[in-house]
């Protein structure tokens, strides 16, 4: 298994209202003169923020299987002729 990460990149259109002061001065009826006086600056900053915590981890799992087989072993067959003697041990 390989794990990494990547970086997307999106982007995205904000709209910001910005306000601005101006002194309006009015001669006349038709002449009008604009002087500005005061406007808001946009000031754009971005810095990561944590969105979700990943953990990855690794377990062993034991089952149990019951399982059915036929099985062999090996036994010692003695035979014996005449008046010989054959003292049989117990397994242990």
């Amino acid at each position: 298994m390989k794990i990494h990460k990547e970086i997307v990149e999106d982007k995205k259109t904000i709209t910001v209202p910005i306000r601005r002061e101006e002194m309006v001065i009015e001669a006349g009826s038709e002449d009008e003169l604009r002087i500005p006086l005061k406007e808001e600056e946009i000031e754009i900053s971005k810095h990561p923020v944590q969105l979700n915590e990943v953990t990855i981890k690794k377990q062993q799992i034991e089952d149990v299987q019951h399982i059915k087989e036929n099985v062999k072993k090996e036994i010692a067959v003695v035979e014996t002729e005449g008046n010989a003697e054959v003292i049989e041990k117990e397994e242990q």
